[in-house]
């Protein structure tokens, strides 16, 4: 490979500094996933450009990425067309990306070859949690589903917002709104006490106790996360700093005066040393991690699972009845990218089983109709976890006026 470039394409280099963006094209590529293949692989196929303008007419995003990692030089080939004819280029060969689809069953095949490979998936443009969407999406990841036995004990069943707009109809179903510290709060949230934000959760690669504090404080939650907790060995693999298990029931203590349960996440067996004023959380075992535990470890401990498909949590609420008292799910926004929904009872399916297209934003939008069919999902199968006659009450003060 000769710099940056492949060998086979080297003697195609051109200047990146002589080359345009196309003014006209209406792609938005993923700069960050060409700039990963680009790194991994170097440039394996040229560029095409109209010589008489220098206008890139395939490619303009890897241009954009090959000057985002300061390459100069960049494979392209040149095609002697008129202006007309260029725009037709730029537009088929973005719709011709369009128009494809993935054998999905092949694709988790030959990207579960590549994960237990060293280098995992990268240079693919996927990571593990992709790989376990499409698992669960096709159900090809659990045995069959079963609903878990009826409960005595009240449970909350929190839809965690990852796009705004869906936890307002998750809220209509009968689930609670939570979302992530530093992530913008649904406008709605303050309309009726059902929708008062539940669940603080953090993103605990990047945690910033004084700014998860300070939102804890804000919203008042029912339930707040700590940042996991990690051994020394696991915050070197994962990359972020250290901290004792002292250091974290401390803040832990902080966040506690501001919220009703404060959940602790052990990513390794110190639950002898958390004291029971607080909660445990579980993480949901996926291809992209998870509690390395057992679930057992938990049992007589008030729990809160975290994460995982619908049809994994009712594993684990089977397993671990009336300890479990709270469950938060995202995964059902993720799994909706590809067009998946979960049935009550945990099984799965695409919006193309019910004949809509999973093509985006022509007449529709997949992602939004699989989140929904999702949401109703899990609020009608929380029903059947209680005895007979469990309704969802919604009391005539909990609803505010419209101006």
């Amino acid at each position: 490979m000769k710099g940056n470039i492949r060998t086979e394409i080297a003697s195609l280099a051109v200047s990146v500094d002589d080359l345009r963006e196309h003014p006209d094209n209406v792609r938005q590529g993923d700069v960050g996933a060409i700039s990963e293949s680009l790194t991994f692989h170097g440039q394996y196929r040229p560029i095409v450009v109209q010589r008489s303008t220098n206008y890139v007419l395939a490619g303009n995003h890897t241009l954009k990425a090959a000057r985002a990692l300061g390459w100069s030089e960049i494979a392209a080939t040149f095609v002697d067309c008129n202006d007309e004819q260029a725009l037709r280029i730029l537009l088929i060969d973005n719709r011709t990306n369009d128009l494809a689809s993935y054998d999905e069953p092949a694709l988790i095949d030959a990207l579960k070859q590549l994960h237990e490979t060293d280098q995992g998936l990268l240079g693919t443009a996927f990571d593990p949690s992709a790989l376990d969407e499409m698992i669960a999406a096709l159900g090809l990841d659990e045995p069959e589903p079963a609903i878990p036995s009826t409960r005595e004990l009240p449970l909350d069943m929190i839809f965690t917002q990852t796009l705004l707009g869906l936890c307002c109809v998750a809220v209509a179903c009968g689930l609670k709104y939570g979302k992530q510290s530093g992530k913008e709060v649904c406008g709605n949230y303050h309309v009726h006490k059902r929708h008062n934000l539940t669940f603080l959760d953090n993103d605990w690669h990047d945690y910033r106790h004084d700014k998860h504090l300070a939102e804890t404080a804000q919203f008042r939650p029912k339930y707040v996360t700590t940042r996991d907790l990690v051994t020394k060995e696991q915050a070197k693999r994962f990359g972020v700093e250290y901290q004792s298990v002292e250091q974290t029931i401390e803040q832990a203590d902080e966040l506690g005066q501001h919220a009703e349960n404060v959940i602790l996440i052990p990513k390794y067996d110190c639950i002898d040393q958390l004291p029971d004023r607080f909660m445990l959380g579980y993480s949901i075992p996926t291809s992209h991690g998870g509690t390395p535990l057992p679930i057992e470890r938990f049992a007589g401990r008030r729990v809160h699972l975290l994460g995982g498909s619908w049809k994994k949590q009712m594993a684990y609420l089977s397993a671990m009845k009336d300890d479990v008292v709270s469950i938060d799910n995202n995964y059902l926004s993720s799994e909706a990218r590809w067009g998946a929904f979960t049935y009550p009872d945990g099984r799965t399916a695409t919006v193309r089983d019910l004949g809509i297209t999973n093509e985006p934003y022509k007449d529709h939008c997949p992602l939004f109709i699989a989140a929904i069919i999702s949401i109703n999902s899990i609020a009608n199968a929380m029903k059947l976890i209680y005895d007979d006659g469990y309704q969802l009450e919604v009391s005539d003060d909990e609803v505010a006026p419209r101006d």
